[in-house]
């Protein structure tokens, strides 16, 4: 394990662009530090690492408020009709991808759109997924933002940028 840092908060996204950009083994695997999930579940992953190059977890009983919930389930429809994704759980921070195909795409959002991003331009590319349930437990850290009104529009406007930047860009 290798920490690697930004001194000023650069979003989310950016995070992982850069997580992704010194990965250096086979697969990339990536979650949340506030502890909502169990890592040992991983285990769960291994088996379809033959089949597969992109396994995402999805959270059948997700551990948050009704607001968040709903917001989570309202950013899965706008999404979905947009992008065409189709995927369960599009934000569940529980993914293990081959380092090969998170390398053959670039991503351009630093916010909430990247896992919708990177997992629609792995689909486009013709990467299949499987998905896997996780058990999803309360915030043990951090504060939660997904129900503020801030980050709400915030990630409504990069929603918009990023459909006008995959389908409108020539």
């Amino acid at each position: 394990v290798k920490i690697i840092n930004h001194l000023q908060n650069k979003g989310y996204g950016a995070a992982l662009k850069t997580g992704f950009a010194n990965s250096q083994y086979e697969w990339v695997f990536f979650t949340d530090g506030d502890l909502q999930f169990d890592l040992n579940q991983i285990e769960e992953f291994l088996p379809f690492t033959n089949a597969y190059q992109v396994i995402i977890g999805y959270r059948p009983h997700r551990a948050e408020g009704e607001v968040r919930a709903l917001n989570a389930r309202l950013f899965k429809l706008f999404v979905d009709a947009l992008f065409r994704l189709h995927v369960k759980d599009i934000d569940c921070a529980f993914k293990l991808i081959k380092n090969e195909a998170v390398k053959k795409i670039s991503l351009e959002s630093n916010g909430a759109m990247i896992s919708a991003e990177l997992l629609y331009k792995l689909k486009k590319i013709g990467y299949k997924f499987k998905q896997l349930p996780v058990k999803h437990y309360p915030r043990k850290h951090g504060k939660p933002t997904g129900s503020n009104l801030k980050v709400i529009i915030k990630a409504g406007k990069e929603m918009v940028v990023s459909y006008f930047r995959t389908f409108c860009h020539k």
